[in-house]
């Protein structure tokens, strides 16, 4: 694609690709996604009804739709053609019979017209969708899947144009392209957020002049004023270079430590200094508005407690990720019960769990497993004991068996909780002491016998596994 044609596309799609990740930001911060679902009875027909399908034409309409126009678009704009007008059916459509034909899988037409127009008939163990022409019936657990897709498909499109922006840095400036604003708001935030100082979010507007504005909204917990003037013209040289082409960057200064204060920038000085290549921050006192940097604590403190407060934050950020280092180089992997549960059975309790290992070091996963089966049992039974209920009897009984799945990569709980034999399966680990329990090996499984542990590896080929 030319770049001028490319330029033009994403200039075009700059307010509904902001749209779709302020929505899909939303969405992802939604409980249900976790949620474990019994998908029998009543309760799941109300949840389809007030939950997956609200869920589904939001995604369609508010995410999807505008993550594929470019690649949709690009057939138009290659012909000369006008690439404005095209609706998400026709968007879907234009993707069949090319590389991104993947992506369309997720999208049904009728059920997003069945869902939009109301005609969405409940029966006792099917859902049926009906349009003006179609008519699709499916299962509950098939439409949350369907969701759960179409989910997945649009946090890899932001994971690929956050990417792209990312890379592309130098055409977007070049083209005076801006990140959208929440995929600009989430960099902001990550580059400059450092103890004391968070940026809380970012809003545009027009001055008086009638020129667009960004607001950036920040917090911090400083009482030096140095401190402050570093951190503002950082953030603002920073946003200028994520979002080129706003006449004013404002910054609002919110501090439990001092009044409201503000300090505004000139954006098209910033944007000359910029291409200048130069990094003093000198140079941009230029940019910064005869008013200064509004900021005044309430209370002064001497420059040595300063010194110290800085020391003390620095070493919050360190300690961590210090241990966290010294705990991959003796454990080479982390261990993440993600599904546990503990009941009573006579005088004993019964866990079942699902773990996922995650590896930093060149072993297998086998060997991992074999090498650290104990630390599985002990951590499993230790987190079922810790999520259950504070009177529940059975956190104090001794174990009489335990059952757990790992697994080599993570997904939602409810995927993990009935995951079938998918290849991301490494093994089960059981512990029985309890005679009268009897449970059957994974199909196809190759069992191994620890001591007491008994180890079934998973060998079904990935061709026969599910998806």
């Amino acid at each position: 694609m030319a770049p001028d044609s490319l330029a033009r596309l994403i200039k075009i799609n700059y307010f509904p690709l902001s749209l779709a990740f302020k929505s899909l930001n939303e969405i992802n911060m939604l409980e249900i996604h976790e949620m474990i679902l019994d998908y029998s009875g009543y309760d799941i027909m109300l949840f389809m009804e007030n939950r997956i399908h609200p869920l589904y034409l939001k995604l369609a309409e508010a995410c999807y739709g505008h993550f594929i126009y470019p690649m949709s678009a690009y057939g138009n704009t290659k012909r000369g053609k006008v690439a404005e007008n095209l609706h998400l059916f026709n968007r879907v459509e234009r993707l069949k019979g090319t590389e991104y034909e993947y992506l369309c899988s997720v999208y049904s037409n009728v059920v997003r017209n069945a869902i939009a127009h109301g005609a969405v008939e409940y029966k006792s163990d099917v859902i049926i969708y009906t349009d003006h022409t179609n008519q699709v019936k499916m299962l509950p657990s098939e439409m949350v899947k369907l969701t759960d897709d179409m989910l997945d498909i649009c946090n890899g499109l932001a994971l690929a144009y956050s990417v792209y922006f990312m890379i592309a840095a130098e055409f977007c400036a070049e083209h005076r392209i801006s990140l959208p604003l929440p995929l600009m708001l989430e960099e902001l935030s990550a580059t400059t957020k450092s103890p004391g100082w968070e940026i809380q979010g970012c809003l545009e507007s027009m001055n008086i002049r009638g020129d667009r504005q960004l607001n950036i909204y920040s917090k911090n917990s400083f009482m030096s004023t140095l401190k402050v003037q570093y951190q503002v013209f950082r953030t603002a040289i920073l946003a200028e270079k994520l979002s080129p082409g706003y006449r004013r960057y404002f910054l609002m200064l919110k501090s439990y430590y001092s009044l409201r204060g503000w300090a505004a920038f000139d954006g098209s000085i910033i944007e000359n200094l910029r291409k200048t290549g130069t990094d003093r921050i000198e140079d941009y006192l230029k940019a910064l508005e005869e008013t200064g940097i509004m900021f005044k604590p309430k209370y002064g403190i001497p420059h040595l407690l300063t010194k110290i407060a800085t020391l003390a934050a620095a070493f919050r950020i360190i300690i961590p990720v210090k241990l966290r280092e010294l705990r991959e180089s003796k454990q080479h992997f982390f261990m993440h019960p993600r599904i546990v549960s503990i009941h009573r059975n006579g005088y004993h309790s019964i866990i079942n769990g699902k773990m996922v290992i995650e590896s930093f070091s060149q072993a297998t996963h086998e060997e991992l497993v074999r090498k650290n089966c104990k630390n599985i049992l002990k951590s499993t039974i230790r987190e079922a004991r810790r999520r259950a209920k504070i009177f529940d009897v059975a956190k104090f009984l001794p174990v009489g068996y335990v059952s757990i799945g790992v697994f080599s990569k993570d997904f939602r709980l409810r995927k993990l909780n009935s995951s079938g034999l998918i290849p991301e399966l490494i093994c089960t680990i059981s512990l029985r002491r309890l005679s009268r329990i009897r449970v059957p090996d994974i199909l196809g499984g190759e069992p191994e016998i620890l001591r007491d542990i008994r180890i079934v590896w998973n060998r079904k080929p990935i061709s026969e596994s599910e998806p």
